[in-house]
């Protein structure tokens, strides 16, 4: 799948280090819709796995995480959101 658009959830954004005492989640956006990783403060990393449901086929052209909910903006099929992206 071609990444259009990459996004990160820190649960503690002021920590020294990213995810310093926490998971942190990485969102790739693309062809094939939302992957999600989850990078733990131990070091262990997930599979990418494809994430959420609902998401027509279609491009995710763009992915931003407000708070720790998820909007992704596709390509000709609008808006579509998840509402907590916590690990």
């Amino acid at each position: 799948t071609e990444a259009r658009s990459i996004a990160l959830y820190d649960p503690n954004p002021n920590a020294p280090n990213v995810g310093g005492t926490g998971d942190v989640v990485l969102l790739a956006g693309g062809r094939g819709g939302v992957f999600r990783r989850t990078l733990s403060a131990c070091g262990t990393t997930t599979a990418w796995a494809e994430y959420g449901s609902g998401l027509p086929n279609t491009v995710v052209q763009d992915l931003e995480v407000v708070g720790t909910r998820l909007v992704a903006g596709t390509y000709g099929r609008g808006v579509w959101m998840v509402d907590d992206v916590s690990p």
